[in-house]
């Protein structure tokens, strides 16, 4: 890979090294300073509430000093994007990925309670979350099968939330150290689908110029994930345990592997086919003018 491919690596291996403690911000509020856990869970909530005005300023400034100053920029310190809510397609994808980051924010954040309720180390959830990373680097070569590749967008989500749906719904039974790695290997393929086509999506939606704008809108549905899932995955722990917060949270896997085909798909693919065929009209219109 060209050198400034490894230096964004890089930078980003870094970021990810410091957000990497905040799944353990619960259990240390909780187990270390004798907070309760839904206290702990309004706490860490404070985190995403703080990303959501960095990610319009990061949207607007890619566009006016650029996306490597921009980088730098946020790294030593942490706006509108380009009017990207008129999109209906843009919508229905934010909504979908509000709810799919809410899941995956929620693992992070209810991962560690949840061994600790099952009687394992919540240290160990940093085994989990690396089994996790390996998985993902691993199916890197086998997203590239061509039929894999040839799937349609709203199939590859869909399928990856049903994968998604079936290890958490693992979680939820799990009670041995193997049986949550079964899992965490399980919800891991379905992230990397959702997460390959998704961004994609979401860029070829964009008008002309629209990308940084288009993109920065579609990361405050993580942000709004981060605020909430402290509190919603913390309560729920809280009040009706451990094997109902991952059940509720397999269904709703479910429910938007069923809404992407249904509901999502047909909304992304009308404004690009809508693209496709000016293109046409466009590339037959230079051919007739230069025939003449």
């Amino acid at each position: 890979m060209p050198r400034t491919v490894w230096l964004l690596v890089a930078a980003r291996a870094v970021n990810r090294l410091g957000a990497f403690s905040l799944p353990f911000l619960t259990v240390l509020i909780s187990t270390e300073f004798g907070a309760g856990v839904t206290t702990a869970g309004l706490l860490s909530s404070g985190f995403g509430l703080a990303t959501i005005p960095s990610r319009l300023a990061g949207g607007r400034l890619a566009r006016g000093i650029g996306r490597r100053r921009t980088i730098v920029l946020g790294l030593t310190g942490r706006t509108e994007p380009v009017r990207p809510w008129r999109d209906r397609a843009l919508r229905a994808v934010f909504l979908s990925g509000t709810l799919f980051a809410l899941v995956t924010t929620t693992i992070a954040m209810g991962l560690p309670l949840t061994l600790a309720r099952r009687d394992l180390e919540p240290v160990d959830a940093g085994l989990l979350f690396t089994a996790s990373a390996v998985t993902v680097v691993a199916a890197q070569p086998v997203l590239r099968l061509r039929r894999l590749a040839e799937l349609s967008d709203s199939a590859a989500v869909a399928t990856g939330h049903v994968l998604l749906a079936v290890g958490l719904a693992g979680y939820a039974v799990a009670s041995t150290l193997p049986a949550f790695l079964a899992a965490t290997v399980l919800w891991s393929l379905g992230d990397v689908l959702v997460l390959g086509r998704v961004l994609t999506v979401v860029a070829d939606l964009a008008p002309p110029g629209g990308t940084d704008g288009y993109l920065a809108a579609y990361g405050i549905s993580r942000d709004i994930a981060t605020v909430a899932a402290p509190v919603t995955s913390t309560q729920l722990l809280a009040h009706v345990g451990v094997g109902a917060l991952w059940t509720g949270a397999a269904f709703l896997c479910l429910a938007l592997a069923v809404a992407q085909p249904l509901v999502v798909g047909p909304l992304v693919s009308a404004p690009r086919r809508r693209a496709t065929e000016r293109g046409r009209c466009r590339a037959g219109a230079g051919s007739g003018a230069r025939s003449a």
